[in-house]
Formats: structure tokens, sequence, C-alpha cells
């Protein structure tokens, strides 16, 4: 009977100890899908008027079909953050904690520039964000001048709006350093108890980026839910999409994938291939280049 005293009593110190931590990391996730969710419900009221056949019920579920994605996302950005976050937990010192709370802070501004991006670039090309439109940004000027002064006060607009509003929520209601006190001193075992937790974290947080256990990782089709174009690529978290977009581009689409040989080798081979030593088809023209208009 001692000995399960003993165990539940270790088992509530733990937990006692560990709770604002994992009470932090639950309210970060539900920040970013806040975000996720205002976001995409700007992007669906932009494109409300071409989507005019389908139900409300289709139109809504758009901010939700997404969800494995949005979890893969979010795995995405906090698996940098994560080592400062238990880094801050274990020896709590304000400068990692700033160090966490800076990098968060550039996520969501990141995030807000790309999603808002999508949005206007969607008014001009029905198409999510990609490497091939960002590469016209070489050009900055030329990308302003040839798009709408509406579409342009847009984008500034949204972007100044969204970053703004989601980056005072975040230092004011979620950030670490105000999350978590820094005074409260932590005992050298209980540290590694919390190095032994944030390796299971980081393992559950590569389950989370592959989005599950399965045989075959997290992908675009996840989220399609419709059959229409708009609504599924509605339901595609924009950052997700452009960064899957990126590794296709420089690991396949960048040089051609079919290149295999020298291109003399290959000209070479087709020459022979192609070469014919006496022509045999027969000459029934007088003309020998003649002018046939069909």
């Amino acid at each position: 009977m001692k000995t399960f005293i003993g165990i539940y009593l270790i088992c509530g110190a733990i937990w006692n100890f560990m709770k604002p931590l994992l009470r932090y990391i639950f309210y970060l996730f539900l920040f970013w899908l806040l975000l996720f969710f205002v976001i995409r419900s700007a992007f669906l009221i932009s494109i409300i008027s071409a989507v005019k056949d389908v139900t409300a019920t289709q139109f809504i579920f758009a901010s939700i079909a997404g969800w494995l994605l949005d979890l893969s996302t979010i795995a995405y950005l906090i698996a940098i953050p994560l080592l400062f976050i238990f880094l801050y937990f274990i020896f709590r010192k304000k400068w990692i904690a700033r160090c966490s709370d800076f990098l968060l802070s550039f996520y969501i501004f990141l995030y807000v520039l790309v999603a808002v991006g999508e949005l206007c670039l969607y008014q001009e090309w029905p198409t999510k964000l990609n490497v091939q439109a960002l590469m016209h940004f070489a050009h900055p000027a030329e990308v302003f001048q040839s798009a709408t002064l509406g579409l342009t006060i847009l984008f500034f607009s949204l972007v100044i709006l969204f970053a703004s509003f989601f980056l005072r929520l975040y230092n004011r209601r979620f950030s670490l350093l105000r999350s978590i006190p820094a005074s409260e001193t932590v005992s050298q075992k209980l540290r590694w108890i919390a190095a032994a937790f944030f390796i299971f974290m980081l393992a559950l947080d590569v389950i989370l980026i592959r989005g599950g256990l399965k045989e075959i990782p997290i992908s675009e089709s996840d989220a399609y839910y419709s059959g229409n174009r708009m609504l599924n690529e509605a339901a595609v978290n924009p950052l997700w999409s452009l960064g899957h977009n990126a590794k296709e581009f420089f690991s396949h689409q960048k040089v051609n994938p079919y290149l295999a040989i020298p291109e003399a080798v290959a000209d070479s081979t087709m020459n022979g291939l192609f070469h014919i030593d006496s022509d045999s088809t027969p000459v029934f023209l007088s003309v020998p280049k003649p002018n046939i208009v069909f």
C-alpha cells in the first residue's frame, strides 16, 4: 500500500511540475489554429463570388477540412522553438524565453505574409502561391507596377491588420515569458524528467509533421473534401503548400530530371537512329520543293 501511495505522490509531483509546460504547448497549438482559421476565413470570403454553386455546409467545412495539414504546419513551426521552450523550462533564463518568443513572432509574420500573398494572388491567378510566382519578386518594382492599385492596398492593409493583431495577441497572452515565470528554480531530478519529456515531445512532433504513423506521409490530398477545386485549395494550409512546392521545385523541377547522359552523346545517338542511307520514297513530282497549301 505504501508503494502505491509513493508512486501516486511521485506521479502527482511530476504532473504538477510539467503542467505549466503542457498547458503552454496546448495553448500555443490553439493560437496557431486560431490564426489559420481567421486568415482562411478571409480567403473564403475573397472567393465567395466564384463558388456560388456549392452548398453553405461545403463552404464552411473548408475552414476545418485541412486540420491534419494545419497540425503538420504547426509541428514544423514549433520544432526549433520547442528546444528553446524546454531549455527555458529547465534553466529559467529570460534570454532563452526571448529567443523562443522572437522566433515564433517571426513565424507569425512570415505566415501572414504567405497567406495574405496567396489571397491576393488568387484574385489575379486562381492558383496557390508557389515558387514560380515568388520568382517574380526578383524584380519587386515590376510586380507592384503590374498589380492593380486596389490589390496592392488590400495586400498591405491585410498584412498590417493580421500581423499587428496576432503579434499583439501572442505577446500579451501566449508568450513563453508571460506563461511560465522565470523566478522558479528547478531541481536536478526534475531537469532530467523534463529532458526525457522533451525527447517524447520531439518524437510526437515528428509524427505530427508526417501526418501520423501511416506508411505514406501527409499530402495536399488529405485536405481535399469537395468536388470544387477552389474549396479544396482553400482547405490546404498555404505555408505547408508553399514549403512542399519549394521542396519539389528545388529537387526536381529546377533542372531536367531526365538528363542522364551528356548532350553530345544524346545528339549522336539520335542522329544515328534517324540516319538514312538512301531515300526510298518515290518521286512523282517535277518540282523538288513544291508549295503545297491545304
